[in-house]
């Protein structure tokens, strides 16, 4: 499982200014029923993480449920720098948050498992957090989700 911990010195390590409590899970949205099924059974999971200057997606491991860190090395890290955000819509459909990013080359779709449910679902699964002890727990996913996603929206509001 990813710790956010982890997440936020990844983050720094490849000269981000990562935003603390500002990471969520994430799927890339399915474009219709059949890739949905397909996703269901494949799909892959990203920590979307809010940076000063920009929006900052990490590949999960479907094996282990830690940051591809490698991947990352050696192909570079996915990000949409803030200026270049020019719409964002958020809609809730069924269990997950839809949340479309318009830039000035692409839309990127994402799927967003709400925190409600979270604790039972993959991204629960994936930022759940134990204490050294393992006496208590914490999912950072549904924790960060509201703030992460007033942010998020912010950005597309204030044109950045």
């Amino acid at each position: 499982m990813a710790k956010e911990k982890d997440i936020y010195d990844f983050m720094v390590e490849l000269g981000l200014e990562p935003i603390k409590n500002r990471a969520i899970v994430v799927k890339y949205a399915p474009k219709n029923l059949s890739a949905r099924v397909a996703d269901f059974f494949v799909g892959e999971y990203f920590i979307l993480q809010l940076c000063q200057q920009e929006v900052a997606f990490i590949p999960v491991s479907t094996w282990n449920l830690n940051l591809k860190k490698e991947d990352v090395r050696e192909n570079g890290l996915l990000t949409i720098k803030n200026e270049h955000i020019q719409k964002l819509s958020v809609e809730d459909s069924g269990f997950n948050t839809l949340v479309s990013i318009d830039t000035e080359e692409q839309t990127i779709q994402l799927n967003i498992q709400q925190k409600e449910l979270s604790d039972f679902r993959s991204s629960g699964i994936i930022g759940y957090e134990a204490s050294t002890s393992g006496a208590a727990y914490k999912n950072w996913h549904k924790e960060n989700f509201e703030s992460t996603m007033i942010d998020l929206q912010a950005l597309a509001v204030a044109g950045v």
